[in-house]
Order: C-alpha cells, then structure tokens, then sequence
C-alpha cells in the first residue's frame, strides 16, 4: 500500500488531546486524530475507549513540512501547550513501519477495536479482532485487567492494548 499523505506528530498535555485537535480544525487542518483503543472495564463491566498514546495527536495530511510547521507556527498562542515532534531534516518523526502499523490496526474512526483469545499451553492465540495474527508481538498478558503489552514500538513506547482471553485450553502431552 502507497502512502501519499504525509504524518506529523504533535505532543501536548494528556487529556488535552481533544482540546488540540479542535483547535487545529478551527485553523483549516484536516486530518487530525488521536488514536484511541476499545478497553473493558470491570467496574461496570463495559468496553470503554481512551488514548492509545495519551499526549499525542497525529495529523495525516497532504500538506508538505514547510507549510505545515508554518501554520502550526501560527496557532502556538492558543490556551493549549503542543509541540511538533520530527527527525531530524524536517521528517516526520514515525517511521514507516510505525505508520504502517497504525495504518492496519485501526478502523476509520482511528480506534483499535478490541481483541479476543484462547491461552493454549501458556501462549496467547489471538482468534479475533484486528490483532489476529500479531500473536507473536505479544509480550505480556494482563488477565485481570484484560490488557496485552505487545512488542510493537510507538515513539519508543510500548503498545498496551485491549484483550479479552475467552479461555484457557491446556495440551495434555
């Protein structure tokens, strides 16, 4: 798959991801999301949603690095901290791999909906959702809390996902 648009990445506050996307669509930027995950949670034993990156909000856009570091210029006196996040050489700071990644595990509405498994002989088999088949970036799972840590890499964090493990089969051999 060709990517023709280009990623930037902008960091503000935790819990200020909100504020800043719709500052940027207020100033004719297109393409803003934070990316969100489906969790369940056992205090009322719903599936919730939240930051899958708290502090991050990416834009996808045609815009070329030059025009879009100049307009995020313009708006940096609005109520809400933010910075832009890049390489070196004007690059986006995600790299291609990361880009693919999130290009593939979440939906259209920019959430990575939640996975289900069984653990067979102490390993995980994811059997749906839009983790099936990354069973072997798995690293660790939370039961309890219904969470996977997986070896999948975002701005040098660990991704922590949503996870629900159906049951547990164990081979008798």
């Amino acid at each position: 798959m060709q990517n023709d648009k280009n990623w930037y990445v902008l960091r503000t506050e935790a819990k200020k991801e909100d504020i800043l996307m719709k500052v940027l669509e207020k100033n004719n930027i297109s393409g803003v999301f934070s990316p969100k995950f489906e969790y369940y949670r056992r205090d009322d034993g719903q599936i919730h949603i939240k930051p899958l990156f708290p502090g991050y909000v990416l834009i996808k856009t045609e815009m070329d690095a030059s025009l879009f570091t100049k307009k995020i210029k313009d708006i940096q006196f609005y109520s809400v901290y933010f910075q832009e996040l890049k390489y070196e050489g004007n690059l986006s700071s995600l790299t291609a791999e990361e880009i693919t990644m999130l290009d593939r595990l979440l939906d259209k509405d920019h959430i990575l909906r939640m996975s289900y498994g069984t653990i067979i002989n102490h390993r995980l088999m994811i059997t749906h959702g839009p983790l099936k088949g990354y069973d072997p970036y798995v690293i660790k799972v939370d039961r309890h809390n219904r969470l996977v840590t997986l070896n999948l890499y975002f701005l040098n964090q660990r991704w922590v996902v949503g996870m629900t493990v159906l049951d547990k089969m164990q081979n008798d051999k």
